[in-house]
């Protein structure tokens, strides 16, 4: 559960960060999935399955891309390796997702359900 971000403080989502200047999203993926929850990932292990371009609201001057990788096999037990922003880790089947859920994410895992690859959230009509 998020903690002590300002964004969905109080809801899960799944682990998740920016990706670092001459990083690939794949690298991103990798590094973050060891310093959230302590897992090794290869390249071999991991897929993209969804692509999602996400407004940041008008409080901001750039939006979101966000990448969903879908994890094959990992080595290593999850833990919390950030608790002064996770104040909990918990599996989770994708059907049965917490009503406390990042809305994106929510968003993402059901088009992820439905193999849709790509997908825009949170844009306003003009």
């Amino acid at each position: 559960m998020r903690a002590n971000s300002g964004y969905h403080d109080g809801e899960y989502g799944v682990p998740t960060g920016h990706i670092k200047d001459g990083e690939p999203a794949s690298g991103a993926a990798i590094r973050k999935a060891y310093e959230e929850v302590g897992v090794h990932l290869r390249m071999s292990e991991i897929r993209l399955v969804h692509v999602m371009h996400r407004s940041s609201g008008s409080d901001k001057t750039s939006d979101y891309i966000d990448f969903y990788f879908l994890v094959l096999n990992f080595a290593g037990e999850p833990k919390n390796r950030i608790p002064e922003q996770c104040t909990e880790l918990r599996w989770v089947e994708w059907n049965m997702l917490p009503p406390l859920t990042v809305p994106e994410v929510r968003e993402a895992i059901e088009h992820i359900k439905e193999d849709k690859i790509y997908s825009e959230f949170d844009f306003l009509a003009h």
